[in-house]
């Protein structure tokens, strides 16, 4: 996967772009030609801003696999649940929300930059947070 930083005439890459990625403890990488063509032949740019580190999950494709390979193994679901307290109870895990609770040897915390909040009553540091961002998908030849 990886991040590309492409320039164009309307929107060239910010001189801090690299100072900012780092910040978050990011690789960033200057590509040119004909560096770029081997990493991303698809790409019709001169040169690129790469970050090899940021990865990229289609979040609806990935919790739809998950929930149809669940329900192919016979685990019960509980969708639209909105989770607000974990407790473990030995081997026994304890979800609560406001409309009742669950209790399972297992559970799936897939609230992505907001699981760090409900594992943080473990004691457990998850260090993701949300960063507002966009994304844009293109389907290239």
């Amino acid at each position: 996967s990886g991040l590309w930083v492409l320039p164009c005439s309307e929107a060239p890459i910010p001189a801090d772009a690299v100072a900012w990625g780092s910040s978050w403890g990011w690789n960033w990488e200057w590509v040119r030609a004909p560096r770029l063509r081997e990493l991303a032949p698809g790409l019709r740019a001169e040169e690129g801003l790469f970050c090899p580190e940021v990865a990229q999950v289609r979040n609806p494709r990935l919790l739809q696999a998950l929930a149809a390979y669940l329900q192919k193994l016979g685990v019960p679901l509980q969708e639209q649940v909105s989770i607000r307290q974990l407790e473990v109870h030995g081997s026994v895990v304890k979800l609560v929300d406001a409309g009742g609770q669950w209790e399972a040897e297992r559970v799936i915390i897939s609230a992505g930059a907001w699981s760090s909040g409900l594992l943080r009553g473990l004691d457990i540091e998850l260090p993701v947070q949300p960063v507002r961002g966009q994304i844009l998908l293109l389907q290239g030849t």
